[in-house]
């Protein structure tokens, strides 16, 4: 979730390319959106094209994610694991 959430902070921030704001709502998108090549609720595998997805827009952006793109996604966690 954490990566997820990091590249969330990484969209809102202004100075972040705009062609890597496409490529993370794009994830993003297919990551929350009901349809999926492989469907969610089939056991294990449903949401490995979502991993794959999140993975793949992780590793070509991350160059522009920061360290309080990353100090925000676990300020987040942090809460939701407290409530």
């Amino acid at each position: 979730m954490a990566p997820v959430l990091t590249m969330y902070y990484c969209l809102k921030d202004k100075k972040t390319p705009v062609r890597s704001k496409i490529i993370i709502a794009g994830a993003l998108a297919y990551f929350i959106l009901p349809a999926d090549l492989i469907a969610d609720i089939t056991p294990l595998v449903g949401f490995t094209d979502d991993l794959s997805v999140i993975f793949t827009a992780y590793e070509a952006i991350k160059k522009h994610i920061t360290p309080e793109h990353s100090a925000k996604a676990r300020k987040q966690l942090d809460q939701v694991i407290k409530a």
